[in-house]
């Protein structure tokens, strides 16, 4: 077994290994907030090593910052993706709704999506199904947006069961829609691309 060491020992260890450590107390902290295995093992190894000694005075403030940037860099693409997957789920609702707003639960009628394509949305279409009857069973979800449009509407419309959807039903509605209107989707995406991206 390996064994254990207070943030102490970690630092002496680090020390020893060749490591510069201008603030022990800070080091000591940060050790034991961030956990030694995933800061050391996960983010020197960037650094110039010979065996298990640092090289290039290497110091314990570099790997930190290195540590830091990689965690708010994923956190920065994690809200990107976040955007878009709510830009995407806004904008396909809509296009949805528009082409066929004279029928009610079109998203759950075969012949509203490509008809090459009807065995593979079958499984979307009876998941979106579970989904409903799932949100009007459940009396702990009954001030859900989906159980509020039942009682009240008795449909629910697409605008409002697309925010309950996983993005990977999401992604098959949108794959097997009718081509006219993935290319209406495609374009009010570029559109919104293009006047956020430069």
């Amino acid at each position: 077994m390996k064994e254990f060491k207070t943030t102490s020992e970690q630092i002496e260890l680090l020390k020893q290994r060749g490591l510069i450590i201008p603030d022990e107390e800070r080091a000591k902290k940060y050790l034991l907030s961030q956990n030694y295995y995933n800061l050391i093992n996960g983010y020197a190894r960037f650094f110039p090593r010979e065996g298990d000694n640092y090289t290039a005075q290497t110091s314990f403030d570099e790997i930190t910052s290195l540590y830091v940037f990689e965690r708010e860099f994923k956190q920065v693409l994690l809200l990107g993706i976040l955007e878009a997957e709510t830009h995407l789920r806004s904008i396909f609702a809509h296009r949805f709704a528009e082409k066929f707003k004279d029928e009610p639960y079109a998203y759950l009628n075969i012949n509203c999506y490509e008809q090459d394509k009807t065995l593979l949305v079958a499984k979307t279409i009876s998941n979106l199904s579970r989904k409903i009857l799932a949100h009007n069973k459940d009396k702990s979800n009954k001030n859900s947006s989906i159980a509020h449009y039942l009682r009240k509407y008795k449909h629910v419309p697409i605008w409002v069961l697309v925010n309950h959807i996983e993005f990977g039903e999401l992604r098959h509605l949108l794959k097997h829609s009718k081509k006219s209107l993935q290319n209406k989707i495609c374009k009010d995406c570029l559109e919104f691309i293009g006047q956020n991206i430069p």
